[in-house]
């Protein structure tokens, strides 16, 4: 990958990043159908990110979405403290961050809306219609998700099926969140999030059109802007381990520097919290052996705050030594 360049005091995106026509991944055409396949599988394993296109989402459905999240965040504080939850299995939890962070030496300021979503739909019943509307999003990028695993699966030598039947992805544990970074006349401080990786097997975002997602690339941070009504789709921890490797979990932070508010929404796709997950027998052999240990998925979820706060990695524990 060669250098990129700053401008705004963001990194630049690199024009190299995959592009994934989801019309393609879902076409009756098998001579399409293959080749959009096979370029999942190159993205997954070279990048471990991509942008999605085409997905059949429609953009007034994401228009409304992060009309209503915006109504959600603005409104009275004490309205949303209702919602507020630090435990990292609470069906529904609101958060209001202002954190130091090591690498900005800054506070991170961020309002943060998570939902389980999925095998049982939770949404707050405020404002009115909110839940209409986050419901209508879920369904939506529920079947984008479970697709794209379909070509995931298919793209590691495997049946479209298997990784769904292996891992009860249809009634897995999914999360809805929305991430909002106000306007920054509203704090004195950079915004953002550390780097991290999510714990999910995928993990697909929809931004308003401002900029902040970077991605780490061969030790680069690479600006991930998306295109015009299109996903950014990131590979998750399980991903790596369910893969032994192959395909590896993306690191990537949220850095905002624009005086405007940025909203990210996001969707993760796993196993249903009860699956041991470990790299899948299809795929280790005596030339593959397991690089990863097995784990349940819920205690890895519920494990990850608890490994973070001690400034660890938890997944950097599951590994096979």
């Amino acid at each position: 990958m060669s250098p990129s360049n700053k401008a705004n005091g963001y990194e630049m995106m690199h024009e190299s990043i995959p592009i994934i026509d989801y019309s393609l991944l879902t076409s009756n055409n098998a001579d399409e159908r293959s080749k959009a396949i096979k370029d999942l599988g190159n993205a997954c394993k070279d990048w471990g990110c991509y942008k999605l296109v085409n997905h059949g989402v429609q953009k007034s459905v994401c228009q409304k979405i992060l009309n209503a999240s915006c109504e959600f965040f603005n409104m009275e504080k004490e309205d949303k403290i209702e919602f507020a939850s630090r435990d990292p299995m609470n069906p529904i939890a609101y958060s209001n961050t202002f954190n130091p962070t090591k690498e900005t030496k800054h506070l991170a300021s961020r309002q943060a809306l998570r939902l389980t979503v999925n095998p049982v739909f939770h949404c707050p019943h405020k404002p009115q219609g909110f839940s209409d509307v986050v419901s209508e999003y879920v369904e939506k990028t529920k079947v984008v998700g479970l697709e794209l695993l379909k070509g995931i699966s298919e793209s590691l030598g495997l049946e479209a099926s298997y990784m769904n039947e292996e891992l009860s992805l249809e009634s897995g544990y999914q999360i809805f969140a929305v991430n909002y970074y106000p306007f920054r006349s509203e704090v004195d401080h950079q915004r953002g999030m550390v780097k991290h990786s999510d714990h999910s097997f995928l993990t697909l975002i929809y931004e308003n059109d401002v900029p902040g997602l970077e991605v780490l690339c061969n030790g680069e941070w690479i600006l991930m802007n998306g295109v015009t009504n299109g996903f950014i789709v990131l590979n998750g921890d399980h991903l790596e381990i369910f893969s032994n490797g192959l395909y590896k979990r993306k690191i990537h932070r949220a850095i905002m520097k624009e005086e405007c508010t940025r909203i990210s929404l996001v969707r993760t796709y796993g196993p249903s919290v009860e699956t041991i997950v470990r790299p899948s027998s299809r795929l280790v052999d005596e030339n593959h052996p397991p690089r990863y240990l097995p784990k349940k998925f819920g205690e890895y979820v519920v494990d990850l705050t608890r490994f973070a706060i001690k400034g660890r990695d938890l997944f950097d524990e599951l590994r096979a030594h």
